[in-house]
């Protein structure tokens, strides 16, 4: 998986005001460039990973396909500002095929039920 070029990120700390920004882009690359995202477990872990390293959060949400099932899903913003999406498939769901909003601060299986959709 490639998210953005490491040269990207250092071309921006190295930026007057933005040099502070090496130590925590260095972690975030670090930790992105090598992530997989199995479970809905993984992306509530890499969303608090996010948090904790000052990463803007965009929006977190469940999209419904009808083949591939709901996604627990995090929109984060690189820092180019880009929108970059971690998300992971959940086995569960309802009838309905609608996008929903997720807390990804609630519990794995508070989560999973949102994006499911069988807590209705």
């Amino acid at each position: 998986m490639r998210i953005i070029a490491k040269r990207t990120l250092r071309e921006f700390w190295e930026q007057p005001g933005h040099r502070d920004a090496e130590g925590p882009l260095k972690t975030w690359y670090s930790e992105v460039h090598h992530a997989t995202w199995r479970t809905p477990a993984d992306v509530k872990a890499y969303y608090e990973r996010f948090k904790a390293l000052g990463v803007p959060i965009d929006h977190c949400v469940s999209h419904a396909y009808e083949e591939m099932g709901n996604t627990v899903s995090c929109y984060f913003l690189d820092p180019e500002g880009n929108c970059v999406e971690v998300y992971a498939l959940v086995a569960e769901r309802d009838a309905a095929r609608i996008n929903r909003p997720l807390d990804l601060d609630k519990s794995v299986d508070e989560i999973i039920t949102q994006a499911s959709g069988l807590n209705s």
